[in-house]
């Protein structure tokens, strides 16, 4: 576990939300909380592909996995853990994603699908492409 946690904090060490996350959890996996929703659909920097895509994985009752990635290591295929959101409520997955996508303005960010009985990575969605500084 402690290796886990080390390995965690390693990939994430510059990072506040990430180390958030990890510190939060007494089991070392990192949870993203999802943002509250007030009943309104809120207006997402999301386009239909990935709403669809979110609103697919939950139907599934998936977990959606967070990661992100500046453009050195897009290249090299080393994508950072930003956590998981266990909602399955589509208002706050989607909101919840939006502010990742507003934490991460400069970076890329990787949606992917967690089946929860079996813990196995599924299918992956790019939503945010990195931005020119």
């Amino acid at each position: 576990m402690w290796d886990q946690k080390l390995r965690q904090g390693y990939l994430c060490a510059e990072d506040d939300v990430c180390i958030a996350t990890i510190r939060n959890e007494p089991n070392g996996h990192p949870t993203v909380q999802p943002a509250s929703s007030n009943g309104h659909r809120p207006s997402s920097p999301l386009d239909a592909q990935a709403i669809a895509w979110i609103q697919e994985v939950l139907s599934q009752k998936f977990y959606i996995g967070v990661e992100q990635a500046d453009t050195r290591r897009f290249r090299a295929n080393s994508w950072s853990d930003c956590g998981v959101i266990k909602t399955m409520q589509e208002e706050e997955a989607i909101a919840t994603v939006a502010q990742l996508l507003q934490h991460y303005p400069h970076q890329y960010v990787r949606l992917f699908s967690i089946n929860p009985k079996t813990r196995q990575r599924g299918n992956e969605l790019i939503v945010q492409h990195a931005k020119q500084r």
